[in-house]
């Protein structure tokens, strides 16, 4: 599981990308001239039928063609047709509860008037 994850981080940052972007979005946001930013985060947790075993076995389905152009992983190494499969058997065999990294989300309101058109309907 622990090493699945690592795969993900390594393909997200061999693509140009942070994963721990969540915790910068508040301030991202805010340099960008929007104040107060929101922001929520969630860790998708369970069992080894949870949607954080899926989560993560399908995200590195997702970037299996990045671990391999990075040489992070191999189709062979990574047996992904099996992966969620083999991730599901090694909590139930010691009876873990799987954390994936946090899923974060930031938003902040933008108000804005419509400018007056000079029509008596844009007053």
């Amino acid at each position: 599981m622990t090493r699945s994850v690592e795969w993900i981080c390594a393909a997200l940052r061999a693509g140009g990308r942070d994963p721990d972007m969540g915790e910068q979005l508040a301030h991202v946001l805010r340099a960008s001239g929007l104040s107060d930013p929101r922001v929520a985060v969630a860790v998708p947790t369970g069992g080894p039928d949870s949607a954080a075993v899926t989560l993560i076995s399908e995200s590195a389905r997702s970037l299996l063609p990045v671990m391999e152009h990075a040489g992070i992983t191999t189709a062979e190494e990574a047996d992904l047709d099996t992966l969620r499969a083999r991730m599901s058997r090694a909590c139930t065999e010691v009876q873990a509860t799987v954390h994936v990294p946090e899923l974060v989300a930031a938003w902040a309101e933008l108000h804005w008037r419509r400018p007056n058109s000079g029509t008596a309907e844009g007053r």
